[in-house]
């Protein structure tokens, strides 16, 4: 037997080989298994040569034999059902596009055989190897290696198989109740906690691997870490649910990634901090975790398939090799005596049928053909080599005629994450296709309602030489601010900033790739959509557990000094958008603990405090509008006047031509005094001081002074004509006290004509801002009575 496949099949250590044995007295006690895969062994198994391409005997040996196991694994229905985690649907996507834009690229160079051919003949005459040969055309090596010999293309039958073998979003088996309560179990919101935990005490231990790489590098592998620990503990969570259920407990949710070190150390990570509290321990004798690699689930799916019946054998076998592994040595060195020669005899004929299926494996018969081919094609095309040209250009025409279906019907429909949608929405937005999109401006679960700050719509406004590359976003935002009720619109404005985004989405630099994130969730934040105005209600909660992912992992880098002042940027950004999102959600605990944060970070920001003032003043309406609150509202008002003075300075900074900016920048000095305003007419409800309804007054005629700076026209604006019919009923109120009739007449006349424009726009009216009508209309009736 080659040592590669020796040690892949039993290079397993001691403890992976008794989780295994411990797996093999679960299943025969009839426990279901459900293993939550890693993007890392999904990529494995459909495109395990995307990377580099090696054509050395031994990477081809191990690349049959991994794709043997993946094979194995996936097929055999003994192992159970896979889950796709959230977590991995995006990377899972991108890696498919990269592999079809990989082969339009080989589909491209196959086109012109003759320039192959004096290309691969000057390589040969330079004494170029064979690898280094194909390593010099990997798109036209790649397809090669797809074709060469097979009858059907198993990269492209990706969401067929999503189709048949993965819960991808949600579980589907037989049992209803189990999909319910197993949906619950995985929907769960991670514990930041304990994700945080882990991911520093894994940074600090990798310290000395990442010091020497690249900023974009170590920012992608921490960021793709931060996500592996949130999938794993949501498998943990799962667990624990499970076991709570006494019709399900005995069901394992596994997390299968057999990455190199990286789960192993997870894991070893979380049993040393929180190994007591860990619900698999209710299943595993040893106390083992749920973490789980393709050789131990291939060895696994071996045993029960040849031994269905019985866990005698498979136990046996087992224990010889955990004793070979002991000794260090082959495990037909091990003495054994005569009762024990039948399982070595065994293990054997198992040994056999893996090595002749290597032997026969596809990449392994590429190995031994590819040197004729490419001696072939260098020869400028014997008759074999043209036929198979031809015949793979044949079938390439066919690829490419069932991608387009693809793209259009089934990749939306077994849509991988947002990717899908993100991929058809360039689609449309790069294709002069923009009739397609649709766009649904909606306001959040709170109490702010006015359009013009209601989203956050000053992203980057501190970056000053970035200007100009950033007009198209401030363009669509000025567009959307302008958007008065809840409703679809088509805006040309939003097309022209999703074509800039486009253009720039494949950068690899941290700075450029926060923004593209952090602009790219107006697609959703917006409800932008292709073909249809139906969005997500829950994208936002979902918006925020990506942000908090990625803040996380910023903050990790701020701490180890690399490029600080860039990362601090970033993380103010980022605090910018969540510090909305949690307004907008209700999640008013996120953001007092992040408002914690930022006061300790010391972050002076107009935006986030401005954000800051919004949310206190949402939650003082969420509380019930308390007396004992009042002081919600007293720290808005804090807030909101300093961001107003930073806005003002900003400004004054502002050049002319920049004037989609300064207009979003009046915009939520508009939208600052609307709520100021209001605080102060709910400050009055508790004192009764005069001197918040004079205060309101003064802040409403800046409010005036700024719609006639934007040329708007007052009148036209809902909420804010909202907020002055309840002043002119405080006024009115305060002049009928006085028994000022004539005031009051002319004050409550004019609330209820102000009031009567803003009913008209319900979509945007708050239950409690109804109210004020009605009142309106009570006091009216009493001032007209003494007429």
């Amino acid at each position: 037997m080659h040592p590669i496949d020796k040690e892949y099949l039993f290079g397993l250590d001691i403890n992976e080989l008794e989780a295994v044995s411990e797996d093999i007295e679960l299943y025969f006690r009839k426990y279901q298994f459900y293993f939550a895969i890693d993007a890392y062994d999904l990529v494995h198994f459909f495109f395990p040569y995307l990377d580099t391409l090696q054509f050395t005997e031994e990477n081809v040996r191990q690349l049959a034999m991994e794709g043997i196991a993946y094979d194995t694994f996936f097929s055999n229905t003994a192992t159970g059902a896979i889950v796709l985690l959230e977590e991995y649907k995006d990377e899972l996507a991108i890696v498919r596009d990269l592999f079809i834009q990989k082969m339009k690229r080989a589909y491209e160079l196959t086109q012109n055989i003759d320039k192959l051919a004096l290309e691969f003949l000057q390589l040969k005459e330079t004494g170029k190897k064979l690898e280094e040969i194909a390593y010099t055309n990997p798109e036209l090596c790649f397809l090669l290696l797809v074709f060469l010999q097979r009858r059907e293309v198993k990269e492209l039958s990706f969401a067929q198989f999503f189709k048949k073998k993965v819960f991808l979003n949600g579980f589907t088996t037989e049992d209803d109740e189990f999909n319910l309560y197993s949906d619950e179990a995985f929907s769960q919101p991670y514990d930041r906690n304990f994700v945080t935990t882990i991911f520093e005490q894994f940074r600090e231990l990798q310290r000395e691997k990442t010091r020497n790489m690249s900023t974009h590098v170590y920012d992608r592998y921490l960021y793709n870490t931060y996500k592996d620990i949130v999938a794993i503990e949501k498998v943990l969570t799962a667990n624990k649910m499970i076991l709570d259920h006494e019709k399900y407990r005995n069901t394992v949710f596994y997390y299968l990634s057999s990455t190199p070190t990286k789960s192993a150390l997870l894991f070893h990570l979380i049993n040393k901090t929180y190994g007591d509290e860990m619900p698999y321990r209710e299943h595993f004798k040893s106390g083992r975790s749920v973490h789980r690699n393709i050789q131990q689930a291939f060895l696994f799916t071996m045993l029960v398939a040849e031994y269905p019946d019985s866990k005698e054998m498979p136990e046996k076998m087992l224990k010889l090799l955990m004793t070979y592994r002991m000794k260090g040595g082959e495990y037909a060195s091990v003495p054994v005596n005569e009762e024990d020669r039948q399982v070595v005899e065994a293990l054997d004929k198992l040994i056999g049928k893996v090595s002749s299926n290597i032997q026969n494996h596809l990449l392994s018969s590429i190995f031994k053909n590819y040197q004729t081919t490419i001696d072939g094609i260098a020869l400028g095309g014997s008759r074999e080599v043209v036929n198979f040209t031809k015949n793979v250009l044949k079938k390439f025409e066919t690829i490419q005629l069932e991608q387009d279906s693809i793209m259009e019907n089934d990749y939306l429909r077994y849509n991988i994450s947002k990717h899908g949608q993100l991929m058809l929405l360039k689609q449309a937005v790069t294709n002069e296709e923009a009739e397609k999109i649709m766009v649904t401006v909606r306001p959040g679960r709170d109490i702010v309602r006015l359009n013009f700050h209601h989203l956050p719509f000053l992203l980057f406004v501190y970056e000053r030489d970035d200007w100009k590359k950033l007009a198209a976003f401030y363009t669509a935002m000025k567009a959307i601010s302008e958007i008065i009720s809840e409703k679809i619109v088509h805006i040309q404005p939003v097309i022209g900033f999703l074509k800039d985004l486009f253009l720039w989405w494949q950068s690899t630099e941290i700075r450029q790739r926060t923004r593209e994130l952090l602009m790219s969730i107006y697609i959703d934040l917006l409800s932008v959509q292709v073909f249809t105005a139906t969005g997500d209600p829950e994208i936002e909660v979902k918006l925020i557990a990506m942000l908090e992912q990625r803040t996380d992992t910023l903050l990790s880098q701020l701490r180890s000094n690399k490029k600080r002042k860039q990362i601090e940027l970033l993380r103010n950004e980022l605090y910018y958008v969540l510090i909305w999102l949690y307004r907008r959600c209700l999640q008013f605990d996120k953001l007092q603990k992040l408002e914690e944060d930022i006061t300790v970070a010391e972050i002076w920001d107009a935006r986030i405090f401005h954000g800051l003032g919004l949310g206190y003043e949402s939650l003082f309406y969420h509380q019930g509008k308390k007396t004992e609150d009042k002081w919600m509202l007293e720290k808005s008002i804090k807030y909101l006047e300093g961001a107003a003075q930073d806005y003002g300075n900003l400004l004054g900074q502002l050049p002319s031509q920049f004037a989609d900016i300064r207009n979003l920048v009046i915009k939520s000095l508009i939208g600052i005094g609307n709520s100021n305003c209001d605080s102060r007419l709910r400050l009055y409800d508790f004192d009764k001081q005069g001197e918040h309804i004079y205060q309101a007054r003064a802040i409403l005629s800046e409010m005036k002074d700024y719609t006639e700076v934007l040329e708007i026209d007052y009148n036209s604006v809902p909420i804010i004509n909202h907020t002055e019919a309840e002043l002119e009923y405080y006024e009115a109120l305060m002049a009928y006290e006085k028994k000022d009739l004539v005031l009051a007449k002319k004050k409550i006349t004019y609330a209820l004509r102000r009031f009567q424009r803003c009913i008209d726009r319900a979509s945007l009216m708050s239950e409690e801002s109804k109210l004020i009508g009605e009142r309106i209309v009570e006091l009216r009736n009493r001032i007209f009575s003494h007429s």
